[in-house]
């Protein structure tokens, strides 16, 4: 007997916004009139029992009513009370079947995959059905048709063609360097994130190498109760490590194998992933998603004579290549930040496009049009806060206090906490307080195996002769996107975080000589637009949608007036601090 696992408890963020947090892209018809999680259960073998489903608290009546829309039922919905990776889930799920069906073989599915060659998928489930039996921890390796970067690799013992290989590593993301080398040696799949073996051989196996996910899924799996759903204690659950199957198990035990799989297989993990599968045709996508065109060949973009502005929101070593031959046709761009990795790319955008007055050239800088950062804008200019003497400013993340899966972000001169959060804090240093110059700035790693900067601490001088203080993290546990400013001038003060967007704390010498007064702020005091419409909360859908809006206005009407954007040459002067400070490291 086989006992499929559903893992279902991803939010889809990099599908925004059409996959949210609450309605995740698992849960969502994106290729047909079934969603990637009943498609997974619908192609399933005839002959395997009902699934079990793990997904948070959050979804389950989602997964319970899809599985019912689909005339299917479940072996029972575990709620993880918090995600903690897929080692502990698999470990809940695999103690469940043992309490329920002994040691019956467990298949784990992701629920956000596209497969449409069944046939080849139901001979690889046969393949590990019969290694599996055997005591093998089986995964599913896809064989790779490209040099992908959005997938993780399994480097294995292929010597000869196999129905299965001995695994010798697990890797993250690649960069595109490392995919090429990868695609060219013909030693790597693509990691599937789908495994099958007995419940008892993985718990065996993950107890050798972690004994307390072991311990801690037990006892709060012992403690759980099944009424509709099966309830995991959260108090204990809270305290098991967040690990992969694959740091966890996979890549430590000598019972690992993959099992090649060469079907039509996909990864939904972002909108480029959803449009290059291959189970999609253009026209599908465009009628679905009501875009006039789709393409996934650049030079198709630049050679429309229809298409006169192009968003760049690739990874920050990829602007200069689509920002400049997108100028040269003669096409508007917004280009996110930073403008490019190091100060010569930036300055060579920023002087193509300074040449080309003939379009739009700005970078996306989307705090400045926050509302309450507009008010503060207003107060300096109104002389309200007298000459500024101090300010502090401050980008906090948290989340990359653990180590994370491999990805752009953390490829050395491309990404870090100085490249990632920096422009931001920098930029909003520019637009309200002016240039800043006599920057000292420090950055500083973390974590022994990252070879990017986790924290950067910067200090400078104001034009006028003010001290300022900037830093990012992404190590600040607790912080979810916590932007701060404070500003101190010789008639007042004034403090602001993007976790509180809707208010600011001003004090007067003139009006509010008793301390900070709490100013709300949820009208648009953006006089010149009427967008936002009045009387909406400073987080009205995001200050990029208005960023985005002022950037088409413009290009619709160069006579629009247009006081919050930030050209290239505001980016460039972000990009040159950044510059002077990554060039002392």
């Amino acid at each position: 007997m086989i006992i499929p696992i559903i893992l279902c408890g991803g939010s889809g963020t990099r599908l925004w916004p059409l996959s949210r947090k609450l309605h995740p892209k698992q849960f969502i018809s994106l290729v047909n009139k079934n969603t990637l999680f009943q498609d997974t259960i619908l192609r399933l073998p005839k002959d395997v029992a009902n699934p079990i489903i793990i997904c948070n608290e959050e979804h389950r009546f989602l997964a319970a009513e899809q599985l019912r829309q689909i005339e299917s039922k479940s072996n029972g919905i575990i709620l993880e009370p918090i995600g903690k990776n897929t080692a502990p889930a698999i470990a809940l799920a695999a103690m469940q079947v043992i309490k329920d069906f002994k040691d019956a073989l467990i298949l784990v599915l992701p629920a956000d995959h596209l497969i449409n060659n069944l046939q080849k998928f139901h001979e690889a489930i046969n393949v590990a059905k019969n290694l599996a039996e055997n005591n093998k921890l089986v995964t599913f390796g896809i064989l790779p048709t490209k040099a992908e970067t959005g997938f993780g690799y399994i480097k294995a013992e292929i010597t000869e063609k196999s129905e299965y290989y001995k695994i010798k590593s697990f890797t993250e993301k690649p960069n595109q360097k490392d995919a090429d080398k990868y695609l060219v040696s013909g030693d790597f799949l693509w990691n599937s994130g789908m495994f099958m073996f007995k419940p008892s051989i993985y718990i065996e196996e993950l107890n050798k190498f972690q004994p307390e996910i072991v311990d801690i899924c037990k006892k709060s799996f012992q403690t759980s109760k099944n009424e509709d759903f099966i309830r995991i204690n959260k108090e204990i659950f809270l305290k098991c490590p967040d690990k992969s199957i694959d740091f966890a198990v996979m890549e430590h035990t000598q019972k690992a194998v993959v099992v090649p799989y060469d079907g039509d297989w996909s990864d939904v993990g972002s909108w480029a992933s959803l449009m290059n599968s291959k189970n999609k045709d253009k026209d599908l996508i465009r009628k679905r998603y009501q875009f006039q065109n789709v393409t996934t060949d650049y030079s198709e973009i630049i050679n429309d004579e229809n298409i006169n502005a192009i968003y760049v929101a690739l990874p920050n070593d990829l602007h200069l290549t689509h920002v400049i031959p997108a100028i040269n046709a003669n096409k508007s761009v917004l280009c996110e930040k930073p403008l490019e990795i190091n100060f010569e790319k930036s300055a060579k955008m920023t002087r193509i496009a300074e040449e080309n007055q003939s379009i739009v050239a700005n970078a996306v800088f989307e705090y400045r049009f926050l509302p309450a950062i507009s008010m503060i804008k207003s107060l300096i200019n109104q002389n309200k806060l007298g000459r500024i003497l101090q300010f502090r400013m401050m980008y906090l993340h948290g989340s990359y206090a653990e180590k994370r899966p491999m990805s752009w972000r953390l490829s050395p001169g491309i990404g870090g906490a100085l490249l990632d959060l920096g422009p931001h804090v920098i930029d909003l240093a520019h637009y309200l307080i002016g240039p800043l110059k006599n920057i000292e700035g420090k950055i500083s790693t973390k974590y022994s195996d990252r070879e990017v900067d986790d924290i950067a601490q910067i200090l400078c001088e104001t034009e006028s002769g003010g001290s300022g203080y900037v830093e990012v993290s992404r190590l600040s546990v607790g912080s979810v996107d916590d932007l701060r400013v404070e500003i101190h001038g010789e008639k007042g003060s004034v403090k602001w975080n993007l976790e509180s967007m809707n208010f600011i704390d001003f004090f007067s010498k003139d009006y509010t000589p008793t301390g900070y007064q709490r100013i709300p702020v949820f009208t648009n005091s953006m006089d010149e637009t009427d967008f936002p419409p009045e009387k909406v909360s400073s987080g009205w859908l995001m200050p990029h949608v208005h960023c985005l809006y002022n950037f088409v206005k413009k290009v619709e009407n160069r006579d629009y007036v247009d006081n919050h954007s930030a050209s290239f040459s505001d980016g460039l002067n972000v990009q040159k601090i950044i510059h002077s400070i990554m060039n002392k490291h």
